[in-house]
């Protein structure tokens, strides 16, 4: 007998499907819209900041939409970074499809690194390397932080060899990993019975003066 799903579950997915199809209709319909002057736009991010929810981050970029401006990629990385900090990988996602539709990061980086983080959190190990080819293909730079992002949740899926492939890859770009993308390699490492590897990468982590 098909196990039946729980009524507050039904719930919750009817209303992330609603909360999809309002965000791709208003991201439609407010694609031409200019992003706000500075002294407009640092009050809205301070809203966001304040909100107690990612939903009422969401209701911030919609009151931005309502005085006849686009959110910019630093109030979507707000919203897709409190999405992660509850643990909400596919409201991070929507939010950061919302913003595609409207063209706004096409030369940011940041909204990515969050949506990146929010996946890596919920344990989504593969939609965040996924997220970090999508930054290639849209022609962006991945930074540090994206970097650090994707090997860190690599680290929670314990998916060493792509850890380890992603530092090799950081230093190819000229990119100098940090504390955050050695000590998240060095795990995947103890985790994947590489005590070897780890005992190298947590001496060149001290040759550059990391702690």
């Amino acid at each position: 007998m098909p196990r039946r799903r729980s009524l507050g579950s039904v719930a919750w997915h009817l209303l992330m499907s609603l909360l999809v199809l309002i965000l791709t209709h208003r991201a439609t319909s407010f694609s031409a819209l200019p992003q706000p002057p500075r002294n407009i736009a640092i009050p809205f991010m301070n809203r966001i900041k304040r909100a107690s929810s990612w939903e009422n981050g969401i209701r911030v970029l919609q009151d931005i939409e309502s005085e006849g401006y686009s959110p910019d990629a630093f109030h979507y990385s707000a919203v897709i970074s409190k999405c992660a900090k509850k643990g909400n990988w596919r409201a991070a996602l929507t939010v950061l499809k919302r913003m595609q539709n409207q063209g706004v990061a096409a030369n940011n980086v940041i909204p990515y690194n969050a949506a990146i983080s929010a996946c890596g959190e919920a344990g989504r190990t593969n939609t965040a390397v996924g997220l970090l080819a999508e930054v290639k293909r849209q022609g962006l730079e991945p930074d540090v932080i994206t970097y650090s992002a994707v090997i860190s949740a690599c680290e929670k899926g314990s998916r060493t060899d792509t850890a380890l492939d992603l530092l090799a890859e950081m230093k190819e770009r000229g990119l100098e990993p940090d504390v955050i993308s050695f000590n998240a390699v060095i795990s995947a490492c103890e985790k994947g019975s590489r005590p070897d590897t780890a005992l190298e990468l947590l001496a060149e982590m001290k040759g550059r003066g990391l702690q």
